[in-house]
């Protein structure tokens, strides 16, 4: 039996296997960064600075094993790797009512309850049977519900597509509100291109403005690679096709104020004006995500974490993580102050890889990257870090 053709309301592009793999080759240390976080304001006086004889910072680490964080000394290398794809590993944040969440690859959230004077307790809504051999990209906060982002690669995966016999799951769903008693499994949600179109993989999920998901769908074949482009509307769960211009405008046309940008220049000249910078901004708005690009080269690309965090006076500030381990943190204009804090220093070969600002302090992602593939991979919980000002100085690579 043929394939099908995309609909006239999806459009579908081609690209022979053999451009596709190039493509792969400069991506790969990219391809994590599909859209949908969620975020919550917290009042920068949460996170008082400190006197240079102020006491040694509070900390805890976590280590995932098997699913679980469990607690450890400090990070250290594992002989197991596998491709970033599967590995469990933390990959996003989201704060809803009920508190704030943090996604495992392959496994699904972790509910975190942290005051700061105490070790930080967890809860495990996990499903290993929709999620393994999945990659768990994003979360969205809709309706006091989760919805988790996830797909099949089939260029980087420990099984072949062949052994895979699943049906395809794009996003599922999770329901928090009304406390622990309604926490339970996830739900695959079905979506309206995937019920004309069966065997396309929702590969990018991208939050707008507006109440918007624009939505990059794929379907790998021996003979070709076609991809499509669609939005869908979270109020009435409408799915019309778009092109991939219009997909490509929305991602980067997302309104950024002067002081997002500000910010944004700043960081990428502490951190090294010789490459570019995506930054993925959680803010207010629980659903939608900013995007910000500074620099002009297009093999060195970092992309880099900021919380924007409100204050009871409607100010608001700015918090950036420099994933070799400085958290940034930026003051409300005209006048506002630029001040850093060093995280715990991870062995070679580890980087941190996304963060996390609540009253207690800062929650930091680490990962032991090795390519294509990690290794170790966990939490660090810093209690009430201190800041200091930064120096206007670059820093090196």
């Amino acid at each position: 039996m043929n394939p099908p053709a995309p609909s006239r309301d999806f459009p579908a592009f081609s690209i022979f296997p053999a451009c596709l793999t190039l493509i792969c080759l400069f991506a790969l240390g990219g391809c994590r960064d599909a859209e949908a976080p969620a975020g919550e304001t917290h009042s920068p006086e949460a996170l008082p600075a400190r006197e240079a004889e102020a006491r040694d910072d509070v900390r805890w680490w976590f280590t995932l094993q098997e699913g679980g964080l469990r607690t450890s000394q400090r990070p250290a290398p594992t002989s197991e790797r596998a491709p970033w794809t599967v590995r469990p590993r933390i990959v996003d944040f989201a704060a809803a009512e009920a508190g704030l969440y943090a996604a495992v690859n392959g496994y699904g959230l972790v509910k975190v309850d942290w005051s700061g004077g105490q070790a930080p307790r967890f809860r495990y809504l996990y499903d290993f049977h929709l999620l393994r051999y999945r990659t768990l990209t994003r979360v969205l906060v809709v309706d006091n519900a989760l919805l988790c982002h996830c797909y099949f690669n089939t260029q980087l995966n420990v099984i072949a597509a062949e052994e895979w016999d699943r049906e395809v799951v794009s996003l599922i769903r999770y329901r928090v509100s009304g406390g622990a008693s309604a926490e339970g499994a996830g739900e695959a949600v079905p979506l309206p291109f995937q019920k004309t179109h069966p065997g396309w993989e929702l590969k990018t999920l991208y939050a707008a403005a507006g109440g918007y998901l624009y939505l990059e769908w794929k379907r790998s074949e021996p003979w070709r690679t076609e991809f499509s482009y669609s939005r869908l509307s979270l109020d009435d769960w409408r799915e019309v096709g778009v092109t991939r211009d219009a997909f490509r405008r929305a991602y980067w046309s997302q309104d950024v104020d002067r002081e997002l940008r500000s910010a944004g220049e700043w960081l990428a000249g502490r951190m090294g004006q010789e490459r570019t910078y995506h930054f993925r901004v959680r803010g207010e708005d629980s659903t939608a995500v900013k995007r910000l690009r500074i620099g002009a080269s297009a093999v060195d690309i970092w992309r880099i974490p900021l919380q924007r965090v409100g204050s009871p006076d409607g100010a608001s500030w700015i918090y950036g993580l420099d994933p070799r381990g400085t958290v940034y943190r930026i003051g409300p204009s005209p006048r506002g102050s630029r001040e850093r804090c060093e995280l715990p220093p991870l062995p070679g070969g580890f980087t941190y890889s996304d963060f996390y600002v609540v009253p207690a302090g800062v929650i930091a992602a680490w990962e032991e990257s090795d390519f294509i593939h990690v290794g170790s991979a966990g939490l660090l919980f810093l209690a009430s870090p201190g800041f200091t000002e930064a120096a206007e100085t670059s820093s090196t690579p």
